[in-house]
């Protein structure tokens, strides 16, 4: 029976690393003085794949490659998967939580400095709200009267968020960003491409 001919294996092996390398895992915790890493035969396959998961080291291989060669080839990766498991065992940063009062407070008092640079061509000032995007700082519904601002901008500039407030209620003028967009926003606020770049580089 050709079983293994046409399934995959799952082996693992123990590989030997030189002392300097050991030191550099036991900085992350390691304890033992061998690294394990779990190899996949795959019949396939045409080169050595070596990728790090759940704090794994797993390899996959083509049959006919020695275990030296795949031995040697993991030790080369030795700096990649330190980094690699040093990454993943790293705890994530909690994602912070705007509250929805004090972004309309603060962002409410922004905006009561920035209308007056658009009162002559925008009668009525735009409601607005705020949301938590992640691509967008903020929308202009021109047809229904209101502008919702990203609850991230919170920890921006002034300056920025100023940029930003400008920037959605000209859309009530200009529902697109077309030349007639930018030469109203050069007009009522000059340094608008300066306040712009703050929301990349804060």
């Amino acid at each position: 029976m050709n079983y293994f001919h046409y399934s995959i294996r799952i082996y693992i092996y123990q590989v030997k690393f030189a002392t300097e390398l050991l030191a550099n895992f036991l900085e992350l915790g390691y304890t033992c003085a061998m690294i394990t890493y779990k190899l996949t035969r795959k019949r396939n396959m045409k080169n050595i794949r070596l990728r790090v998961s759940g704090g794994e080291i797993l390899v996959s291989a083509p049959m006919r490659v020695p275990i030296a060669e795949i031995d040697k080839f993991v030790q080369s990766k030795a700096d990649w998967i330190r980094n690699r498991l040093a990454e993943q065992a790293a705890p994530k940063p909690k994602p912070k939580i705007y509250d929805d009062n004090e972004c309309l407070e603060l962002f409410g008092k922004i905006a009561e400095n920035v209308y007056p640079l658009i009162k002559n061509r925008l009668p009525k000032q735009p409601a607005m709200y705020v949301k938590d995007y992640k691509s967008r700082w903020g929308v202009c519904y021109w047809q229904r009267g209101y502008i919702i601002l990203n609850k991230r901008l919170f920890d921006k500039p002034t300056a920025a968020i100023e940029y930003v407030i400008l920037h959605e209620y000209v859309h009530f003028l200009v529902p697109n960003h077309g030349e007639k967009f930018h030469k109203i926003m050069a007009e009522l606020m000059p340094d608008y491409k300066a306040r712009r770049k703050l929301l990349r580089f804060t």
